[in-house]
């Protein structure tokens, strides 16, 4: 802290021409009993101008201050208690940070199978109008035999049919993959640059069996919601 005081004498009145300054330094700390303590240093500076002659006076002091509340705010319990609030918020928000992790783990786990599956039902469905097509084909060179117009109608329906379930599950596909590169978050990765993505890793195909009283047990203890339930 600084201040300076400067005063001058009022019309008629001898000059006079007086200051005052005054500063003050030092460290105040709180302590976990709820006690604050100060330790300062200070001066005053008195300066006084009458009919040319000066006067000072300067006046040093250093001071320790202590004060320790004796009921309210008293204890190392109640001032430790913010620090303590504060650490638990933190685990609260690393629990977020882990739930969050965990479902976006989850999510793209569930949407690289999406896009396994959706490549299945590519080849189905290519398998499916290729078998459609040579049907058609088939009824079509009988048309001079047995094969009567409804017939090769109904076929040429099912070829367009099967083309645009296919032409739907190509546009799946690529939706799935623009689901997992967002997800995925990789600058290589977008609508732009028209990069696709190849699922290299099968599913498995062995029986996996659970204990289910092992699983609730676990849930109940590692899942983050019930965590931060329990630290508010």
């Amino acid at each position: 802290n600084y201040s300076r005081d400067n005063v001058w004498s009022l019309r008629g009145v001898p000059d006079i021409d007086a200051s005052q300054s005054y500063g003050e330094f030092g460290i105040r700390q709180k302590a976990v009993t709820g006690a604050t303590w100060a330790l300062t240093s200070s001066f005053t500076d008195v300066r006084n101008e009458t009919a040319g002659n000066m006067r000072k006076g300067f006046t040093p002091s250093v001071a320790l201050d202590l004060r320790q509340p004796v009921l309210r705010g008293a204890g190392v319990e109640r001032n430790l208690s913010a620090l303590r609030i504060a650490r638990i918020n933190h685990e609260v928000d690393l629990l977020k940070f882990r739930r969050q992790t965990t479902e976006t783990v989850t999510e793209v786990i569930s949407t690289y199978w999406q896009l396994v599956q959706a490549r299945d039902v590519l080849l189905i469905q290519e398998e499916l109008l290729e078998s459609t097509i040579a049907t058609y084909d088939r009824v079509y060179e009988r048309r001079e035999l047995d094969a009567t117009a409804v017939e090769i109608k109904q076929a040429e329906a099912a070829v367009a049919s099967r083309r645009a379930t296919l032409i739907i599950a190509q546009k799946f596909i690529e939706d799935v993959e623009n689901q997992l590169a967002q997800l995925l978050a990789d600058e290589t990765l977008n609508a732009v640059n028209e990069i696709e993505i190849v699922p290299t890793t099968l599913p498995g195909t062995e029986q996996v069996t659970f204990d289910v009283v092992d699983q609730l047990v676990s849930a109940l203890r590692h899942n983050p919601i019930l965590e931060q339930t329990r630290l508010a």
